[in-house]
């Protein structure tokens, strides 16, 4: 899925709460992520199709970098 910014709805920054194994957002954070600040982005357009595991996808990210 390709966005620009004229697709954004809103954007707010966020906490992830903890709810039964993971946190309030779908597909579920880890456990790690519970506390951590957020970003959230509404985009535009209507969806039916669940998101691949970004926040998985990020932190995978971020430890590369890391090192």
């Amino acid at each position: 899925m390709k966005n620009s910014k004229s697709d954004v709805l809103i954007s707010y920054d966020a906490v992830v709460k903890s709810q039964g194994g993971g946190g309030r957002v779908w597909p579920n954070p880890l456990k790690e992520h519970v506390g951590k600040r957020a970003k959230v982005i509404i985009y535009d357009e209507d969806s039916t199709e669940d998101p691949e595991r970004l926040p998985m996808q990020i932190q995978n990210q971020l430890r590369c970098i890391r090192g």
